[in-house]
């Protein structure tokens, strides 16, 4: 995007012509982005009508016969590496791109150069494989090309006024472009404006700019707000995003592909900042249009249902997201193939199912799939790549392969502060995965540390009702129990469950995970009735809207049963103890700690209640599962 606005700003034009790409047809539009390089800068100034060129140099403060040489070399080079197919060949952030402008204004050389001869020639032959098989096909392919010059050239003379009024378009758009990334302080320093004071104000300035020109705006609107979603300012794009849709629904109605593209655009906003139950009627209505429109193994309405997907996992409808999932990966790799960017993604969200699932094992086999995939054919920088091993460290964790996950984790942290920055979302969630990894390894003030910083940056750059920083609030409270800031820690989580029943609903999973751990604080700070009457309330939900086997289930009845047996309820304990055991057994092997621990408590109960022999009997089958422990390193 940055690449298409620097493109204008130095011809005063797109680097495809919109009504040639409105002409050709949806496919015909796609292939030609996908697979056609527009002509560089400096070609384009040289190539426009001279009129248009010495209006163009006008507005730079440059001579006409000169402007195009100005741009040949470094410029030309800059935007065509940010425009470029190929997306290992752009630049990574937003940031090379600024370095690379500056490097060219001060007069060094840049990081972007023309590609070379192997590389032309490979793009070619890719493009041009059926026309090298036959020489005639070339011939005709040739001879049809033009004559539909000729025809073409016969009726741009008759087009001459309709070129003027695109012409004048795009100097009002270039106007507009001109006037937003201009310092609304000519004494500040450029170096400090950011990216979102630009949007904002470019924004600003659109409610009265372009208005003979509502087209233009909308697509300048939907430019800005992708871009804002892009740097993780969801927020900001909501506004613009809304009348974009606005826009194509009373001009095309809600069943054209710009409206769809405008509801998926925000629909995906509205779930980044936590808006869910707007995401999900949005999300929903775009499913059915799709698969109506476009068929159910359409790419756009498998992406559709992919999202779809997101939502309702974020809705704790988790098994209806897994059959979504199921089927997104199911026609990505008969439409697109198995090694293909969208089929990684699918692969790595069913994985992220099946862990919600309790499938563990499914889940740990598809995620080490689609991270050795995903590495070797996009490269460990990609962002699909990060995302896959960020899933992958968690299977590691839940395996219980803690030392792999934590070396994971912390690599995962280092790229995505590389390349988006410490305080993105994407970056703040891997930080907070780190956080639980460096707990497990005993790391407690490291890891309270680093939870303290990914809460500051969640309200930050999310607000502080947004579900991350409400599930970073979570981490940080448990990392002051763990620390011995049980004080802090309680005052933490009672501000935490109030938040999350009023984002979330009383009934939710965030909800009841904040409340039982609200519980556990209790308990451990002396507040045994609070406790169990919290646990005895999470427990009576749970039975009441989740599966009895369900992992965070299991959790609760665990809690639940250490706070009856505190309160003098052996037997209440004993049944729940009994059916804890009895899940882990068929969930994990023999010997799995979560099976060892849930001995030892049933085993406590038997004795509570007055069965002795049948606590023995679990201790010695625990002991016989214990692994020995390694012999010492000889001297």
């Amino acid at each position: 995007s940055l690449g298409v606005l620097l493109y204008e700003l130095l011809t005063g034009r797109t680097p495809f012509d919109p009504e040639v790409l409105r002409k050709a047809g949806l496919e015909e539009m796609r292939r030609l982005i996908r697979e056609e390089t527009p002509p560089k800068p400096s070609t384009a100034l040289q190539t426009m009508a001279a009129e248009t060129r010495t209006k163009v140099a006008g507005r730079r403060g440059a001579d006409p016969a000169k402007i195009a040489g100005l741009q040949r070399g470094d410029l030309d080079w800059i935007v065509m590496k940010a425009l470029e197919k190929d997306r290992t060949r752009r630049y990574e952030t937003a940031n090379g791109l600024a370095q690379d402008l500056r490097r060219h204004l001060a007069g060094e050389a840049v990081s972007a150069a023309p590609p070379g001869t192997a590389y032309r020639l490979k793009k070619f032959v890719r493009r041009h494989r059926a026309a090298l098989f036959s020489a005639a096909l070339l011939s005709a392919v040739l001879i049809a090309g033009a004559a539909v010059s000729i025809h073409q050239a016969m009726r741009a003379r008759t087009a001459e006024k309709a070129a003027e009024d695109r012409r004048g378009e795009a100097e009002a758009v270039l106007s507009f472009l001109v006037e937003a990334f201009r310092s609304p302080d000519p004494a500040r320093d450029g170096r400090t404006i950011t990216v979102a004071e630009v949007l904002e104000r470019a924004a600003r300035r659109l409610e009265t700019a372009l208005s003979g020109q509502p087209e233009q705006r909308a697509k300048l609107r939907r430019t800005l707000g992708s871009t804002a979603t892009a740097l993780g300012l969801s927020q900001a794009a909501i506004p613009l995003q809304e009348k974009v849709r606005d826009f194509y629904l009373s001009r095309s109605g809600p069943r054209h592909v710009d409206t769809l593209a405008a509801m998926q655009d925000l629909a995906r906003s509205y779930f980044d900042t936590g808006r869910r139950r707007e995401a999900l009627e949005l999300g929903e209505e775009l499913v059915r249009l799709r698969r109506d429109l476009q068929g159910a193994g359409h790419p756009d309405t498998l992406t559709a249902v992919s999202n779809l997907a997101n939502i309702l996992e974020a809705a704790d409808r988790g098994p209806d997201a897994l059959a979504l999932r199921e089927e997104v990966l199911a026609g990505r790799r008969s439409r697109l193939g198995p090694e293909h960017w969208d089929t990684l993604l699918a692969m790595t969200n069913l994985a992220n199912s099946y862990s919600d699932a309790g499938r563990r094992g499914d889940a740990l086999n598809l995620r080490g799939d689609a991270v050795e995939l995903s590495t070797r054919i996009l490269g460990e920088r990609d962002l699909q790549t990060l995302r896959a091993m960020q899933a992958l460290a968690s299977s590691y964790f839940d395996s219980m392969r803690r030392p792999d996950a934590l070396a994971l984790r912390r690599r995962v942290v280092e790229l995505r502060t590389e390349i988006l920055g410490p305080g993105h979302s994407d970056t703040l969630g891997a930080m907070a995965d780190l956080v639980n990894s460096l707990a497990e390894a005993g790391r407690i003030e490291d890891a309270l540390r680093l939870s303290r910083e990914v809460l500051e940056g969640c309200r930050r750059t999310l607000g502080p009702r947004h579900p991350y920083t409400l599930h970073s609030m979570d981490n940080l409270a448990l990392m002051l129990s763990k620390a011995g800031g049980s004080g802090e820690a309680l005052k933490l989580q009672e501000e935490l469950l109030t938040l999350s029943r009023e984002v979330f609903g009383p009934d939710k999973l965030p909800t009841l995970k904040t409340a039982n751990l609200l519980a556990g604080s209790c308990f451990a700070a002396g507040q045994r009735e609070r406790a169990l009457k919290l646990r005895e309330e999470v427990m009576e939900i749970r039975l009441r809207t989740y599966p009895p086997d369900h992992p965070d289930t299991v959790l609760a009845k665990q809690d639940l049963a250490d706070s009856l047996f505190d309160a003098g309820r052996h037997s209440g304990a004993l049944k729940l103890r009994q059916e804890v055991l009895d899940i882990r057994r068929r969930r994990f092997p023999p010997g799995h700690p979560d099976i060892l621990q849930a001995m030892k408590s049933l085993a406590d109960s038997h004795e509570a209640t007055g069965h002795p022999g049948d606590a023995q009997a679990l201790r010695d089958e625990a002991k016989s599962m214990r692994q020995p422990e390694p012999a010492p390193p000889p001297k």
